[in-house]
């Protein structure tokens, strides 16, 4: 469960240091800011009933929030017809970090880490 959360946490402000980097430049400003938005929004998605049926834990966690990503790109591409090259960048980095946060969650090293952090 931490190691979802400090990947979010990072993600997050990966995302908005890039959308204010690059205020400048809506095409890239925008996806950002918008991918910021959908890494915070696992912990309400978590709350949602039924969402334990959708992936076990720790992928309860970004399994809707990578299938609302993705419903958002889709939504977009159909809308201008062109797809979002920021966006789709950033989601990769939003589905890479996914991937390992849940791989390092399961060893033995981030367990010795995280009884640090929390006893």
């Amino acid at each position: 469960f931490m190691a979802s959360a400090y990947a979010e946490m990072l993600l997050f402000g990966t995302f908005v240091a890039l959308g204010y980097v690059y205020r400048r430049k809506p095409a890239i400003h925008r996806p950002m800011m918008l991918l910021a938005t959908i890494v915070i929004e696992s912990g309400a998605f978590g709350r949602l009933p039924y969402i334990g049926d959708l992936a076990v834990p720790p992928l309860y966690v970004w399994v809707p929030v990578l299938i609302f990503g993705a419903l958002l790109f889709l939504l977009q591409w159909a809308i201008t017809r062109t797809p979002n090259r920021a966006f789709l960048a950033g989601y990769a980095l939003l589905a890479f970090t996914a991937v390992v946060s849940v791989a390092i969650s399961h060893t033995s090293t981030w367990d010795r880490l995280a009884s640090l952090i929390a006893p």
